[in-house]
């Protein structure tokens, strides 16, 4: 959360934090600076020590990192930049995200990492956060006003037409007025004060025509076997914790 120099309401703040507690039962933690906070609460699922406790700062001060889900291919990424020479702290996916952003950028991060995700980064000293909100209440609840987005429930409960929206309306809207949702594959940027949204991935983006040419060509069979090993593949990744399955 940023906002100016605004003086954060600290009781705003708690019922805030509450709303996530179902999401991350295991601790809660809150960082704050001039006009700024970032809150957490944990599901801890890889390195459960307190060193990977977040809001995660890195060695400098200037980073401060809160991240929610899990990057499976984690281990792989967390080697390559042992080799850059990065020396980790916690043996955290936490740490893994953090690192690779400030080594690679968000955008080569994100394309890097495999997994759900959704995180919130602040850079102190410039200025600059990436952000993504993980719950409209928890938002609202930072709010002096809410009022209801009333066009978003007319779409939501059409019947028009044949089938009506079938409970559907923009990704970008929300059921609260001047609450935006952040779209799938998308990260809102706040540089100076300034926000801009861009699309970082689509599903369509992992379709190569040439290997799909290749694939129409193949037996039957054997595209059978190529797709148990994928799926075997992503079931591996989905397990990788330090909690059981």
């Amino acid at each position: 959360w940023r906002h100016g120099r605004a003086v954060l309401d600290a009781a705003a703040w708690t019922r805030a934090l509450a709303h996530l507690r179902k999401r991350g039962p295991d601790a809660e933690a809150s960082t704050t600076g001039p006009g700024w906070a970032l809150g957490f609460t944990r599901l801890a699922i890889i390195d459960l020590s307190a060193a990977a406790m977040q809001p995660f700062t890195d060695r400098t001060g200037r980073h401060v990192l809160a991240f929610n889900g899990e990057i499976y291919n984690y281990a792989e990424l967390r080697a390559a930049l042992v080799q850059e020479g990065v020396a980790f702290r916690t043996h955290s996916d936490t740490e893994v995200l953090l690192e690779l952003i400030l080594r690679r950028g968000g955008g080569a991060a994100l394309a890097a990492g495999r997994g759900m995700f959704a995180f919130g980064l602040l850079g102190k000293q410039a200025d600059r956060m990436i952000a993504v909100a993980s719950d409209q209440r928890s938002l609202n609840a930072l709010r002096r006003t809410v009022v209801p987005n009333l066009d978003a429930y007319h779409v939501y409960l059409s019947t028009s037409g044949d089938e009506g929206t079938r409970g559907m309306f923009g990704a970008e809207t929300s059921f609260f007025a001047g609450l935006q949702m952040l779209p799938a594959g998308h990260m809102l940027v706040i540089d100076k004060g300034t926000p801009s949204v861009r699309r970082y991935f689509a599903p369509w983006e992992l379709v190569d025509g040439d290997q799909l040419a290749q694939n129409a060509a193949r037996p039957y069979p054997e595209l059978l076997d190529a797709f148990a090993g994928l799926w075997e593949q992503a079931v591996r990744r989905h397990l990788v914790a330090d909690v059981p399955a």
